[in-house]
């Protein structure tokens, strides 16, 4: 389970129609529709389901007197599974710190259930307790030899928010072999965010370790490219040099960068022979590092590459360089940066030849930091300004599909987990902005949507018969009306798009121009072959009395297991 400045519980809000509970009747009815549950078919299950989860706006209100019952609960092994998992998930949501003690003895608990010491280090994160205090907790679950994979992946994710206090500890569970793509950058921020002295050297020595998920090694770059200077040995600084020597690629690029950026010894011999690399985004990210470095060698070799630029294959148009680099959005979503178009490098480069030779070796700054106060040539106009395409209705480019309503058939509550927040004026990342800061606790929001940025694919193995509503024909866009239940007869071969999940089980479907809601193709493995996951974001409109604007949360619905 993924974790960032939000952490979504899907409970319902609504009361309860059955009389208020005291807080031990409410532990023993949770553990007795757990138990109603065995052996049901998951439709029949779904209305047990239901009234289990409602019962965590009781534990809520209950406050500190839930916490002995449900702790209870969550240590007796003789309990139902489920209920157990509620119990923890309700204390959770109780925040009432007294429940820390318990979280932590199921959390650390070694021949515990992996699935329950991972509710319960998720848990924590809804307690009134310091930073301080979780974090001791998800280092004590990482330092254990080997911890189950989930317990390792929520305790990452929770360290890649709070940062860690031991970036070694992160460093061991790192090294687990069947490390995944998400707990790699989870390493990764969790390392950036530690605060240690020695984060730079220790986020080096990550990247042998999540080289295999470029994901978690942009992740590591972009942090370091990030860092202020430090010093790293030649030592400390080889996996930097390892990635380099690729000579390709947006890892490649950012590790020339981060040598620019650091006094590594030995880094100007290693650029100098990184400009005769064939992808021209490493080479410019070379030649940036090496004018930084002020060293006369490097200036020199940057000279030759300047000077025969303009016979150089590798930022001839031909190459595609009128356009971005494709390594242009790893490189911009691993630093935040905008994007680096390689052709206006390759032109600033021109420019620089142009000029004396000098400019390269005085002063300290660097090539692209200068060229911004260079006149334009007389010799040669400037040319016309690039005529822009039309822009369609900005809401209608976010992404494949975009629901108005929320993930679930319930309402689902909102947690935040405290600090600063960015509100947006729009449900969308590039609407204008203003920071805020927000309590810790459930949050109040009036609005929500779904936007599904990429949409899911999924092949029909078998022919089949499925149950599904008929919500209309698609639009792109969903506001919540009625459809009519239908009998689908699905053939072998056929493709779906899968929009994101709609509740119990059930998700929104796109069958050639009509939208369904039909079971989750990602959830049947079985009849069907998922090609692709769809990618989703939920926004919500938060509205304190005092504040209002959409934040976008951590949760991914409709992504699948």
């Amino acid at each position: 389970m993924t974790s960032a400045a939000l952490a979504v519980v899907l409970l319902a809000c609504a009361a309860s129609a059955e009389p208020r509970r005291t807080p031990q009747t409410l532990a023993g009815e949770l553990d007795r529709l757990a138990a109603r549950q065995e052996g049901l078919h998951p439709h029949e299950a779904r209305a047990l389901e239901r009234r289990m989860r409602a019962l965590g706006e009781e534990a809520r209100r209950m406050g500190a007197s839930a916490i002995e019952p449900l702790s209870k609960l969550l240590a007796a092994r003789e309990r139902q599974p489920k209920a157990r998992l509620y119990a923890a998930q309700f204390l959770g949501l109780n925040g009432d710190p007294s429940a820390l003690g318990p979280l932590q003895a199921a959390a650390l608990d070694e021949s515990e259930d992996a699935g329950l010491r991972s509710a319960a280090l998720q848990a924590l994160t809804g307690l009134r307790v310091t930073a301080a205090q979780k974090r001791r907790i998800y280092e004590a679950a990482l330092g254990a030899d080997a911890p189950p994979r989930p317990v390792r992946a929520e305790a990452i994710a929770q360290l890649a928010d709070l940062g860690s206090g031991d970036p070694d500890v992160v460093l061991r569970a790192a090294g687990a072999r069947d490390l995944r793509a998400f707990e790699a950058r989870d390493a990764a921020r969790a390392i950036a965010q530690s605060g240690s002295p020695a984060s730079a050297a220790k986020l080096a020595a990550l990247l042998p370790l999540v080289a295999r998920h470029a994901e978690g090694e942009l992740e590591a770059l972009g942090a370091l490219a990030r860092h202020a200077p430090t010093e790293l040995s030649s030592e400390q600084a080889e996996p930097l040099f390892a990635v380099l020597r690729r000579r390709r690629g947006a890892s490649a690029g950012l590790a020339a960068r981060v040598l620019g950026r650091h006094r590594v010894p030995g880094a100007v011999d290693e650029l100098r022979r990184t400009l005769a690399a064939r992808d021209p985004l490493v080479v410019t990210e070379a030649a940036e590092a090496l004018a930084a470095w002020r060293d006369p060698r490097g200036a020199r070799a940057i000279e030759r590459l300047v000077e025969g630029l303009a016979k150089d294959a590798r930022f001839a148009p031909k190459a595609g360089l009128a356009g971005r680099s494709p390594a242009g959005p790893a490189l911009v979503g691993a630093t935040g940066a905008a994007g680096r178009d390689v052709a206006a490098l390759a032109e600033r480069l021109h420019a620089a030849a142009a000029e004396a030779r000098a400019p390269l070796t005085e002063g300290p700054q660097t090539i692209v930091e200068r060229l911004p106060d260079l006149p334009p040539s007389p010799a040669e106009p400037p040319p016309p300004p690039k005529e822009l395409p039309p822009q369609p209705e900005r809401l209608a480019r976010r992404g494949a599909f975009r629901l108005d309503g929320w993930p679930g058939l319930e309402r689902p509550q909102v947690r935040w987990k405290g600090g600063d927040a960015r509100l947006f004026e729009r449900p969308e990342p590039d609407a204008p902005s203003r920071r805020a800061t927000l309590p810790a606790g459930p949050l109040a929001w009036d609005q929500s949507v779904v936007w599904t940025l990429e949409e899911g694919v999924a092949v029909v193995g078998r022919a089949l018969t499925v149950e599904a509503v008929d919500l209309g024909t698609f639009s792109g866009r969903y506001a919540g009306a009625k459809g009519r239940p239908r009998t689908i007869h699905l053939r072998a071969g056929e493709t779906l798009g899968i929009l994101g999940v709609r509740g119990e089980g059930t998700c929104y479907v796109r069958r050639r121009t009509r939208l369904l809601a039909m079971e989750c193709p990602q959830f049947y493995p079985g009849p069907y072959e998922v090609a692709r996951q769809p990618v989703t974001e939920w926004w919500v409109r938060v509205d304190t009395g005092r504040l209002r604007g959409w934040l976008t949360t951590a949760y991914r619905p409709g992504t699948g297991p």
